[in-house]
């Protein structure tokens, strides 16, 4: 396994609150383009820092995850369940 994917799976296998957020797609499309810091996370959604607390929901959204070592695209339905 390449070290990015280990990094990737590292990060979505844990904790994401703290790491930077855009949402590349949603089944709302007013959520698109949205770039903020995660402040809490549950099975089924993300409460984003952007102009006020946003949740958002997993399953119907596209995100870019932003580390201080990668970034990555993900499918939302991917981060269902976790943490």
């Amino acid at each position: 396994m390449s070290i990015n994917k280990e990094k990737i799976l590292n990060i979505i296998n844990n904790d994401l609150i703290g790491y930077k957020i855009e949402i590349i797609s949603h089944t709302d499309s007013n959520l698109m383009g949205i770039i903020g810091l995660i402040l809490n996370e549950t099975k089924t959604s993300l409460t984003i820092d952007f102009d006020g607390k946003k949740k958002i929901s997993k399953k119907d959204g596209h995100f870019r995850i932003y580390s201080e070592e990668i970034s990555f695209q993900i499918q939302g339905q991917l981060l269902v369940g976790v943490p």
